[in-house]
Formats: structure tokens, sequence, C-alpha cells
């Protein structure tokens, strides 16, 4: 609680200071009502070390330029933060927590935003510092008005130390203004404090009320994770507050939370008053009603005694008529008993005779035997009736596929000539060697004939010989070239000498000269191949541009004929080209010109031609061989089918004498079947017979079985009851002859039906719990409540309670009524107020009935609202009870 407690002057006595209420008198603290006029911060967040100066009673709107050159990051919450906690916002619950939340504030220097690279460490502990004053300093002065002291009226400088470690928060203050004031700010700030001292060091739990009283100085709304966010006055969670929180929080702000202080400590004051003399009305009450409980126990003895006889005389009631139930029901018990043996004893005549039948009928195995013995024989003939029926089958079968086999032949061996298969076989396979040698000549020829047009085809697109491919590659590529020898034209003068010289480059292809290498470097794939650069267009060639004599060719190749015709020499006879550079001898002669597409396309004309005609020649040849190898393939299936005619023949006839064999044995064998199946049929039926009759047996047996335990049950069941009953028990119980409980029930109630023994024995219970009441022993009384040997009595008449009418009593009534019997048997106790229970006694004192204990020594009474009433006479009455229990004993609770 903020706030200072003084005693008030003796100038003004009243009630409360004559009970010595102290009185909680408002302050505002060592503050007082100066305002703050300027705030200095070291180390807190990103703010600098600037003092900055604040105009009191105004609205300071808060704005900065932070690392994005928008607000964001400027310092605004820090600032608020700061003097927030200079001025002791209660929200920041310094109280408690002794500033715990308030250590985020410090510089870090990854929340500043300074690069990890500098290792400027996190500040330990940092200062706010807040100076205030009566005056308000010019806002346009800015810092300079806080050098010039003189002009703030009654300053007052308050330093608040934030630490990351406890203690979290500390406050100290000095008159005047105690600044750091030059450009080494941040170095001055230890020493600063330092030089405040400690004697007026305030602790986080004290700082808000010794600086700024019990009314609170500063209220903020803070978007910060730092503390705590909770409904407020400010917050947006304003909404959630309950009305009492308002009044509190406005109360509390207007600075009159001592006066509801106050208020409360006086209503305290007169409720303890109030309590005490209710107390004192109590102890009275009980007083007076302790002696009206002692009077109320005497009375309460005698209604005992009475209710304890008459629940002896219903005991004895209740003995006679349980007594009398007993033995009706067991002479009745003993009749049906007698019946019961008699069909007991008949149900086991007929249980034996069922079981002697049924052990002779079980005897009797033969029938089985015989019956398996008759069925094996019947399965033996069955098996030999089933063999010759098969053979039978099986010859027939046989019979008619050779028939069919014999159709299928009969066409094929009607053309037969006559000749021998082994003489049809060798024909056969002399044609069939014809055959195929006719095949394959013929498929040789077809492919000769498929290549020379396919060369005719290539020859005709200037694409022949092994030049061909590769001129498809380089076309693929877009390189203009062409085959050597397609695209040259000699003269019949000159071929003898040109063409054994051109016969080795006969596969070459001619590109234009700038992309030679291009079209190398595009054959790579192409082993082999041959390629002859043209000569260049700008006749720079090594030929000259002139060609031999009798040689034209489509591209410009002087160069190459002239190398050509260098390095070679032509020979006549026979005509040759020799290289004696490499000692090469090339032949010619060539019947038809092997340059010039022209000639090209002719060769491949007559090289196909010429095939075309042994395709033709190899066809006739096929067709002849296969007319024959038909003619030899007839002769030799027709020789094939008489023979095997014949011998299916043959095989026909046995069969046919087999099957009628089989037919013999298959009629004996199912003659002999049917005489065992109805010896069989004979056994089976003798067998189902007998198995009928134990069944029979069997159920005749169990149904005797049945029949004799259900009577012995019924007459065990019997038997269990008549013990239940208990007839001899009730007997030694009620201890006299029939006759005398006839009499009893009768003399009692005479000319009325008698009660049953449920509502004698609930008399008897009644007449109990009227005594034990009037004992002091109330139904439901529980532990702790009363005492130990009256709940031992409880524990006894709940006991007998709780026995069912019908059964023996296990509890006899001497033992259940003997505390009640012996009310002066019960431990004796100093002082009748420590006996009764402690939360009877408001009850008594308020005017309740009085309950009866003894209290041991003299004896007391007093009635409530009585007090003129005679106790002499009183006491008399007493001491005259007692006399009479001492008198009586034992004696009255049997």
């Amino acid at each position: 609680m903020n706030g200072t407690w003084h005693e008030r002057g003796a100038e003004k006595p009243d009630e409360d200071e004559q009970e010595g209420l102290p009185e909680l008198v408002e302050h505002r603290g060592i503050v007082g009502d100066r305002h703050l006029v300027a705030v200095q911060t070291f180390d807190i967040a990103r703010l600098t070390t600037h003092a900055v100066p604040v105009v009191p009673e105004t609205f300071v709107a808060v704005s900065g330029m932070g690392p994005k050159d928008d607000s964001n990051g400027s310092g605004k919450t820090s600032f608020l933060i700061a003097v927030s906690l200079l001025l002791a916002d209660p929200q920041w619950r310094l109280e408690s927590n002794h500033g715990r939340d308030a250590s985020g504030i410090l510089f870090k220097p990854d929340a500043a935003g300074v690069d990890r690279a500098q290792q400027i460490p996190a500040a330990s502990h940092g200062y706010v510092v807040g100076v205030f004053a009566h005056d308000r300093p010019d806002a346009s002065g800015g810092r300079e008005a806080l050098a010039a002291s003189g002009l703030l009226q009654g300053a007052l400088t308050v330093w608040v130390r934030i630490a990351a470690s406890a203690p979290y928060v500390l406050a100290n203050w000095t008159e005047g203004i105690h600044v750091a004031d030059d450009a080494e700010r941040a170095a001055q700030a230890d020493t600063l404090w330092q030089e405040l001292g400690s004697a007026t060091r305030l602790s986080a739990h004290r700082m808000a009320d010794a600086l700024y009283g019990n009314a609170p100085r500063c209220l903020t709304y803070l978007d910060t994770p730092l503390r705590p966010a909770v409904p407020s006055l400010l917050s947006q969670q304003m909404t959630a507050m309950e009305p009492h929180d308002i009044g509190e929080a406005l109360i509390a702000l207007s600075g009159m939370t001592h006066l509801l202080e106050q208020e409360a400590a006086r209503r305290g004051k007169a409720l303890e008053h109030a309590a005490q003399l209710e107390k004192a009305r109590d102890e009275h009450a009980l007083a007076l009603a302790d002696e009206e409980a002692v009077l109320e126990g005497v009375r309460a003895r005698a209604a005992a005694r009475t209710a304890l006889e008459e629940g002896r005389h219903a005991w004895r009631r209740y003995l006679a008529a349980c007594y009398l139930e007993a033995a009706q029901a067991d002479r009745k018990l003993a009749a049906d008993l007698e019946d019961k043996e008699q069909q007991v004893v008949q149900a086991q005549e007929l249980l034996d005779g069922a079981e002697e039948k049924l052990r002779e009928l079980t005897a009797a195995t033969g029938l089985a035997a015989a019956a398996a013995a008759a069925s094996q024989e019947w399965v033996d003939a069955k098996q030999v009736t089933e063999q010759a029926a098969a053979q039978r089958t099986s010859a027939a079968t046989r019979r008619d596929v050779i028939r069919q086999s014999m159709a299928l032949l009969r066409p094929s061996a009607g053309v037969w000539r006559g000749s021998p298969v082994a003489d049809a076989r060798s024909a056969l396979e002399a044609a069939t060697d014809a055959l195929y040698a006719a095949r394959q000549q013929k498929a040789g020829a077809d492919s000769a004939l498929s290549r020379a047009q396919r060369l005719e085809e290539a020859a005709r697109q200037g694409r022949s010989g092994a030049a061909g491919h590769a001129l498809e590659i380089l076309d693929g590529h877009g390189v203009s070239a062409a085959g050597l020898m397609d695209q040259l034209q000699l003269e019949e003068s000159v071929r003898a000498q040109w063409e054994a010289r051109l016969w080795p480059w006969r596969d070459a292809v001619v590109v234009p000269c700038g992309q030679a290498e291009r079209a190398r470097e595009i054959l790579r794939g192409l082993p082999g191949a041959q390629v002859v650069a043209a000569d260049p267009a700008d006749g720079t060639g090594s030929g000259g541009g002139a060609l031999p004599p009798g040689v034209r060719s489509g591209r410009a190749l002087a160069g190459f004929f002239g190398t050509l015709q260098e390095r070679t020499t032509a020979l006549d006879d026979p005509p040759a080209a020799y290289d004696a550079g490499l000692s090469l001898t090339v032949v010619g002669g060539f019947q038809a010109p092997i340059a010039g597409r022209d000639a090209r396309v002719a060769q491949a004309v007559a090289h196909r031609r010429r095939y075309e005609e042994e395709v033709s020649t190899a066809a006739e040849g096929l067709a002849a061989a296969e007319s024959e190898f038909e003619v030899t393939e007839i002769e030799h299936k027709a020789a094939v089918a008489a023979r095997d005619l014949a011998a299916l023949e043959e095989q026909a006839s046995a069969l046919d004498e087999a099957i009628a064999e089989a037919d013999d044995k298959t009629t004996a064998a199912r003659s002999a079947e049917e005489e065992r199946h109805d010896a069989w049929e004979q056994a089976q039926n003798d067998l189902t017979t007998h198995a009928q009759a134990v069944t029979t047996a069997k159920l005749t047996r169990d149904a005797a079985a049945k029949t004799y335990k259900e009577r012995a049950k019924e007459h065990t069941a019997l038997v269990r009851a008549r013990t239940e009953i208990s007839c001899p028990q009730w007997h030694l119980l009620w201890g006299a002859p029939a006759e005398e409980a006839t009499e009893l029930l009768e003399a009692t109630s005479p000319g009325t039906p008698v009660p049953r023994p449920g509502r004698l024995r609930r008399n008897v219970e009644d007449h109990l719990r009227n005594a034990y009441e009037h004992y002091g022993l109330p139904a439901g009384a529980i532990t702790g409540v009363v005492d130990e040997d009256l709940l031992l009595a409880q524990h006894l008449r709940d006991a007998f309670e709780e026995e069912e009418a019908s059964a023996l009593p296990r509890t006899g009534f001497d033992k259940v009524a003997a505390p009640p019997a012996d009310p002066a048997g019960r431990p004796q106790r100093q002082g009748c107020r420590r006996s009764r229970p402690d939360h009877l006694r408001p009850l008594l004192a308020r005017g309740g009935l009085g309950q009866a204990h003894s209290c041991g020594g003299a004896q007391r009474a007093h009635s409530p609202g009585s007090a003129g009433h005679d106790r002499t006479s009183r006491r008399r009455a007493v001491r005259a009870d007692q006399r009479h229990l001492q008198c009586v004993g034992p004696a009255a609770g049997r």
C-alpha cells in the first residue's frame, strides 16, 4: 500500500482516536508538486545521451527517423518506456517483481542494428535521469536552458539505475541539477551516480511511494513485450476491465485511495466490537442451558427405564411369535419331506431299470461286425464288376479309334501303285533336296536383282559406289559435294591412260576448296572416305586452271589432274599406270568406260538385266521342282497309308474278340455283386434297428436320471429350508413350551389377530431407540460429536436394527439394552460444559431444547430466561434422583 501512517494530534479527539485508529494521510512524496522539465538517458536502447527538455502540461508528440528513413526503429517507444520508469508507472509492478521486466530496455547491439564485426557488447546497466522544477523552462532554449540552473526554482534531479541483474532497478535523488553537460556525457554517468551517495538511495519497492507519494504520477500505454499486457485506462484492452476495476483505477489516479483504506479500517474495528458482544451473549445463554440440561437428564433417565421395560416385553412377544411361526413351518416341511423321500425312491428304481436295459443292448456288438463284413464283400464284388466293365470299355474305345483311323487312311491307300514304302521315301527325299536347291537359287537371284536395282538408282542419282554414302552424309550437313568419277567425262582416246590412274580414286568425293576441312570433320565417322578439294575459285590453284586433253570435269580439278599426271606414268602393253614414288602399278584395260554418269548408268542397267534373266531361269526351275515334290509326296503318303491300314485291320479283329470275352465277365460279375448287395442291406437294417433301440434306451435312462436329480434336489432344498427355519434355536431362545407363547400373544391383544414377527421386531427397535434418545444418544450421531462410550452403544443399536426380523438374532436384547439400563455406570467428567459438543452450544444459547448429560459430582440446572427460579429446590430434586439411582442400580436394566 502506497502511503505513510501518522498519528493525529489531540486537538480533534473522536471515537477513532480514542481507540487508537491510525489515519492514512495523503502525501506527494519527495518530488511533490514539481514538474518534469528534462530527461537524459545513458545506454537505454538506441537513445542518445542528449538532455531532452519537456514542457509540462502540454501534449508532447515523440517522433524521429529510423535506419530505413521512416520513424520505425527511431526509439519512440524506448523514450516512452524510459519516462514511464522514471515516473514509476504502477503498471511496471516495481513493488512485486523489483523491476525485472525493465531490464529489457538496456542497449543491445543486435536490436540497435550494429554490425557484429564491431564487437560492441551489450550494456550491463544504464540510467534514466529526470529534472523536476516548479517553473516551466522556455522550450525554445533547448538544452542550453538546462545549463542555466538558476532559472529553475526548486530544481530536483532523480536518477534511476536499470541493470541486467539484481538489483534490477534502483533510484536516487538530489537537490538541484545533477546531469552530464559536455561531449563525454556517457563516460560521466557512473561517476555522477556514485556522487549521489547511498543515504538517499531507494529500492524498486520504495521508489514510487518515496518519490511521488500515494497517488500514481504516470500512466502509460506501451506496445512492447517488455511488460505483460494488462487492461488499463490507456490500453486497448480497457473494454475487458470490470466496472469496479475502472473505479479503483480512477480513485488511485486521483490520489484518494487512502480515504477508502481509512474507511475499511474503521469498519473492521466496528465489526470486531459487534463480534465481542455476540460472543458474550452466547456464553450467557450457554450457562443457562447447562443448568436446564441437568434437570432434563433426570427426566430422560426415567423415560429411558420405562422405554426399556416396554421394549423387553415387546422382545418376549417377538420371540414367542417367531417360535410359533417356526414350529408351524417345521411341521409342514416335515410332512413334505416324507412325501419327497418316497418320490426319490421311485425315481431311483426307474433309473436302475433304464440303465440295465441299456447295458443289455450295448453288449450286443456282433451286428456291427457282420454289417462291416457284408459291406466289404459288396465293395469287393463291385470292384470286380467295375474292372470287367472298364476292360470292355477300354477295348471298345480302342477299336472305335482304330476304325476312325482306318476311315481316314482308305482315300490315300486307294491311289497306291504298289511301290514299297522305302522306295517311295527315297524318291521323296530326292525331290525334297531338289526343291530346297531350287528355292535357294531363286532367293539368291531375287537378292542379286534387288541389289542391281539399288545400284542402278544410285548411279542415276550420281551416288553410286562407296562415294554415295559419303555424299548422303555431306548433303545432310549442307556441304555441296559430287562423286569424282560421276562428274568426269573421258574421251575414248584417253581412256587407256587415265582410267588406270583414276581407279584408286573411284570412291572419292569432290568438295569446294573452302569446305574441305569441314567435310573431313563431318566424315570422321566414315573411315576410308576420300575427299578431294576442288581448285580455288580465284584460279590460284597449282594446275593453272587447265585440264589434260580429252578430260572434262564438272568441278575445277586442274590441280588434282596435274598432280596425278606428274606422279604416274601411263604404260601401253598392257595398259597400266605406274607410280614410281610408291612402286605401285594399276592395271587398266577396262571393257566399258568407268567415268561419267551415263557410262556408269549404262553399266548398272546391263547388270540389272543380266540378273533379271537369272531370276526368270530360277523361277522356272523352282516350279518344276515343286511339281516333282508334290507327285513324290503323294506316292509316299499312299504307300504309308496302305501299310498302316493293313496293320489296323489286324488290331481291330483282335479287339472284337477281347470285347466279346469282357462282356461275358461283366455279366457274371454283376450277378455276384447284386447278391453281395442284398446281404449288405439286410445286415445294415439289423444294425440300424439295434442303434435305434440303444438311442431309445439312452433317452429313457437320461429322462429317469433327470427326474431323479430333480427329486433329490427338491429333497435337499426342503432339508435346507427346514434347517433355515431354525425351530430348535427359536425354542431355545423362547425357553418355554409353545402353550405359554400362545397364551402370551393372546393375552396381549385379546380378540385381535396376532401381529407378524416383523412388526413386533420394529416395536422392539422403536422402544430401544426411544430409550437411547433419552439416554443421550440421538439418531445419526457421528464420531467427535458425542462421547466414545455413547458411540459404542450406538454401534450395538445399529447392529441390532440391521438384522432381519425373520432371522435368528445375533445380538440379544439384554446386550443392546445394557448402556441405557445402567446410566450410572458411564464415565464421570468434571464440568458439564466440557461434556457438551461445541456445535450444540449456540443452539442451546438461542432457546433450543436442553440435552441430558451426567456431569458427575454436583448437578446444576438452569432454564433459559428464568433467572428468578428457585434454584435451591432444583438442587434438592437432583440429589433425590441420584439417591434413587443408587437404590435401583443394575436391576433397572433387567
